[in-house]
């Protein structure tokens, strides 16, 4: 709810909120220092709906973004990106950004950084303009745990009321972020440029999927977007991730069909219309086959108040 000292610290416009470091910290009533607050949301939490769950600009933070389980959809900056277990999102300053479709396990941990243009922290941001286009980094395992060593002694840190040193602490974990950051950065940009043609047309498959309404679900309509047969498509995916192009288009729609099931009032029928399925009939036998229930009893297990 937003209280009515806040009304200068929120603004409406046609593309989504525009809100303040101040906004997020007080409305949400989250632990917090001068510098940073920490939250940590999954599916099912009321934080997310209504406070994620739509286009948000934050006009002094950094939002930092690590997916501890499941998966979600991220629209950063207009372009819809994947998250999934064990990757990271940084979103920067005026950048609109909003998160849906995410699993039923989704679990995530996410820092908020008060910033300002003089902060030292502030220039990755303009170190590395490629995460603005791609802003989702896979992890390694020792990348993943420093992080999280990271994000738990932040949470620590807020949680004590007599530090009497408080803006000092939360400057010094910001930047402890931005050079852990940077040097993962620097790694991932080398990494990037050595990767093969067959990993680059798998990274936009999945950015595809994504992005998709899916009145396309078959493998040849993928393929052609890449001018290739079919048969050499799937041969590329599978060798890549394992998985064959089928396993992935259907992983990302049952995504979808259960944040519908989860997160709005439409009906099974309504919700197979809209993902382009044949018959209610069919959706249900689809969602039965990957889910092992039926809408009807994935929705009565999994629905948000």
């Amino acid at each position: 709810m937003e209280h009515p000292t806040q009304k200068e610290n929120i603004t409406q416009d046609k593309t989504g909120r525009r809100v303040t470091f101040d906004f997020i910290t007080k409305s949400l009533g989250l632990p917090q220092g001068p510098r940073i607050c920490l939250l940590d949301l999954c599916a099912e939490d009321t934080l997310w709906g209504n406070t994620f769950d739509r286009s948000v600009l934050i006009e002094d933070a950094v939002l930092v973004w690590l997916c501890r389980k499941g998966s979600c959809t991220a629209m950063v900056g207009g372009r819809n990106h994947t998250l999934e277990e064990g990757q990271l999102l940084l979103v920067f300053s005026n950048t609109f950004c909003r998160f849906s479709s995410s699993s039923h396990d989704f679990e995530a941990s996410t820092l908020v950084g008060h910033i300002n243009p003089q902060a030292t922290h502030n220039s990755i941001a303009s170190n590395y303009p490629q995460i603005v286009a791609t802003p989702v980094l896979t992890l390694s395992e020792s990348e993943l745990k420093t992080l999280l060593s990271l994000f738990d002694y932040a949470k620590n840190s807020l949680h004590n009321p007599h530090n009497s040193r408080r803006e000092e602490l939360d400057l010094g974990i910001l930047r402890v972020l931005h050079d852990e950051l940077s040097d993962m950065l620097l790694r991932h940009n080398f990494e990037a440029q050595e990767q093969t043609p067959n990993e680059r047309i798998v990274e936009e498959f999945r950015s595809m999927l994504a992005t998709s309404t899916f009145e396309h679900r078959d493998v040849e309509y993928y393929a052609s977007q890449f001018n290739l047969t079919p048969k050499r498509f799937a041969a590329i995916v599978k060798k890549v991730t394992g998985e064959t192009p089928l396993s992935m288009i259907a992983g990302a729609l049952i995504v979808v069909a259960q944040r519908m099931l989860a997160c709005t009032e439409l009906t099974s029928s309504e919700i197979a219309e809209r993902l382009y399925f044949a018959t209610p009939s069919f959706f249900c036998r689809y969602f039965r086959r990957y889910t092992g229930q039926t809408p009807t009893e994935w929705r009565n297990t999994h629905a948000q108040p």
